[in-house]
């Protein structure tokens, strides 16, 4: 409920802001006709509550009580607080949203409204069929008929049921409580049993997030419930990894999931729906019995910079928040309603990257008929900055993304890299704190490749992905720079079962010299890409299990490496925001090349007395301004060009290079990746070169 004051017509102060609201604006504001102080010291409650609005947008910032107060209005809704800053957003109570689908709404201080939840959900089920359920096209859906094991909350136990049946799906934080209930195979079966969460040797021990879950399942009139904890036998590894495989189709099927993005357990619960109530989760302020106005955020999420959510920052739940057509979000001491038609925040009014990360607030379904890889881009990124208690689950907390996406890829996605891309993908770059994957002991986890982002820990660089396959439109992909990638090397790969070597797909490049080299022609109408693109031919995809090691064939050049100070004139390139190092050949030494590295960075040049290994992945050809090695492979200029991207030989020069990676050898003849980067051309395929054609086995 609204704050209020036992008279709100004695409040001058409240009817200042109300004749405000009403006044016409000047530039862009109105002043109010009071100070921030005159208003804390009021004793209306509406004063009072205006006032701890203010004071929480200012995040600790000092305030001048003496500075007098604006309103500015908008299209929606207004915003007051002082010129200086501390800008509280709010909207009239019962006027349309910015979303335009619900008006403005008060919500009460402790409880959830269920049927506010039902009203969206009935929206939802009426307006948009075809689009967040009853998709007809077998590209936007994932179909798969399997048996699952589900919650009954009305008998309170497990039950067998085929996967097209309704059901609620919850997505949540574990904790890190090892010893919470779980089902494994001794316990499956009693917790089959009608009434078996209902026990007193049971209930006490179920986690308060999945009891509020089966509640509010049991409140919308649902039956079913899927939660990982109890739908996946914990001790059954051959079950377990069937349920992995079929994540995608748990989550993109279910009728509503509920994304618990309260802490950091399962023990928090659902604040508002079960025995718990929430804290007050909007600023209300009752400035007359009929002007009433909420705040645009709630309370928590006003303040900047401050992240309340470590749902977010999970791995596993990514995937969830992505495959899920239909959320139902508890954050913030509020809900929202996310669905691929609508946006919604309890109060009515549409919620935005202040309320939830940006990541989060994609309405687009990622399936596609097309191989997408803008948003397989998108999602990497993303994903590789997410957290995971233990680091071998990576390709599985992935694995939901990979199988939904990896159908419109020819050949599918092998470890995290779009096969029928593979030339590029390898391109991948680590940020500034990746390391490689390990396990508790510490050691490194072969079973996740170097070669791949996969793994490794820590955020990484993508862009090469979309230069190296400018297909897209570019209002979908902007700034792609004119980058041809040709590939030079068959890869392949190994499959497990039978230890049958096949080739790495690749088959994008069959098509992507129809280019040219051109990114900038607008496409015509629904043309979604520029060239002929290869298709994936059936939407079943039954993916094998392969070998992390790739092999192939190509020529290795040992090669030192060099470490400079970064150098805006020498050195600093806008396309280039990580540490680079320079490869080097010969005496006195010159530069050949780059390779992308994070050692710690020196104050002088420094040649590194141990050669590397460099093997040759693909050859590429750009504008001579794009790469910042470029500039010493201007041989008609002075080495280093100072004027690299102006000079005669700027951007009309067509740079040609080699892509290398830059490997280790183990004992056993193993190779591993370092790092990436491009050697020029001329003096890859020149003399001075020493090159050898070399086997690799690449883990």
């Amino acid at each position: 409920m609204a704050d209020s004051n036992n008279d709100k017509h004695t409040c001058k102060f409240c009817a200042l802001v109300v004749k405000a609201h009403e006044a016409p604006m000047t530039d862009g504001f109105v002043t109010i006709g009071a100070t921030l102080g005159e208003f804390r010291t009021q004793e209306c409650a509406t004063c009072q509550t205006l006032v701890d609005a203010i004071d929480t947008r200012a995040d600790g910032m000092p305030l001048d009580d003496s500075e007098g107060l604006i309103l500015a209005r908008g299209d929606t809704g207004f915003a007051i607080g002082l010129m200086s800053g501390a800008m509280f957003g709010a909207h009239v109570v019962g006027r349309p949203s910015d979303s335009g689908e619900y008006p403005v709404l008060t919500v009460d201080d402790q409880w959830i409204d269920i049927d506010r939840v039902r009203r969206w959900i009935q929206t939802c089920d009426g307006e948009h069929s075809g689009s967040c359920h009853s998709v007809a096209d077998p590209w936007l859906r994932l179909d798969g008929a399997f048996t699952i094991l589900l919650i009954d909350v009305e008998e309170e136990c497990l039950v067998w049921q085929d996967n097209s049946c309704k059901y609620v799906a919850l997505s949540y934080c574990w904790g890190p409580d090892p010893d919470q209930l779980c089902t494994t195979l001794h316990t499956l079966k009693s917790f089959v049993e009608p009434g078996a969460f209902s026990r007193s040797s049971v209930r006490p021990k179920l986690p308060q997030t999945i009891l509020d879950s089966m509640a509010l399942t049991n409140k919308l009139g649902l039956k079913y419930l899927w939660v990982d904890r109890f739908c996946i036998v914990q001790d059954d590894h051959d079950a377990i990894d069937e349920r992995l495989g079929q994540m995608a189709s748990i989550y993109a099927n279910s009728y509503i999931t509920i994304a618990a993005c309260e802490g950091t357990h399962s023990n928090v619960g659902l604040l508002g729906i079960g025995k718990h109530p929430r804290s007050k989760p909007y600023f209300e302020l009752a400035f007359t019995p009929i002007f009433i106005a909420t705040s645009d955020q709630p309370r928590r999420a006003i303040v900047p910079n401050q992240d309340y959510e470590k749902y977010h920052r999970r791995a596993w739940c990514f995937q969830e928040w992505m495959l899920a057509p239909r959320i139902l979000a508890f954050h913030h001491n509020t809900i929202s309603w996310k669905c691929h038609k609508t946006f919604v925040q309890e109060n009515g009014y549409q919620f935005s990257y202040t309320v939830m990360p940006e990541s989060s607030l994609s309405s687009r379904s990622i399936l596609s008929r097309w191989p997408n890889l803008l948003t397989y881009t998108e999602m990497v990124t993303e994903f590789s900055t997410r957290q995971l208690t233990y680091q071998r689950d990576a390709l599985d907390a992935f694995g939901a993304i990979i199988s939904s996406m990896g159908r419109a890829m020819r050949g599918g996605i092998l470890y995290g890299l779009p096969e029928m891309f593979f030339a590029g993908a390898l391109l991948w770059r680590k940020d500034v704190s990746c390391g490689r994957r390990k396990d508790q002991t510490g050691r490194v986890i072969r079973e996740l490749p170097s070669w791949s982002w996969i793994g490794w820990e820590g955020a990484v660089d993508l862009r090469w992905w979309l230069h190296a396959h400018p297909y897209l439109d570019l209002m979908q992909a902007p700034n792609l720079d004119t980058v041809v990638l040709h590939p030079c090397i068959r890869f392949s790969k190994t499959e497990v079962s039978t230890w049958n070597t096949t080739p790495v797909d690749n088959s994008y490049y069959n098509h992507s010299d129809l280019l040219g080299g051109d990114v900038e022609f607008a496409l015509p109408g629904a043309y979604p890409v520029r060239l002929p693109i290869p298709l994936a031919s059936s939407t079943t995809f039954s993916p094998l299990s392969y070998s992390p090691i790739l092999t192939f064939r190509t020529t290795c050049v040992k090669l030192a490496i060099s470490t400079h100070t970064t150098n805006e004139d020498l050195y600093s390139h806008p396309s280039e925001h990580h540490s680079r190092h320079f490869l080097v050949h010969g005496s006195p030494a010159r530069v050949v090349g780059l390779v992308e590295t994070h050692v710690p960075e020196t104050s002088t040049f420094r040649v590194d007395e141990s050669p590397c290994s460099m093997i040759a992945i693909s050859r590429m050809e750009l504008r001579g301004d794009v790469a910042p090695e470029a500039r010493y492979a201007h041989t008609k200029c002075n080495v280093p060009c100072r004027d690299w991207k102006t000079c005669n030989m700027g951007e009309v020069w067509k740079y040609e290079c080699v892509n290398v990676m830059w490997v280790e050898w183990d004992d056993d003849g193993l190779a591993y990746r370092r790092s990436v980067g491009r050697v020029f051309a001329s003096f890859w395929d020149g003399d001075e070169a020493e090159r050898e054609e070399v086997d690799v086995r690449l883990g």
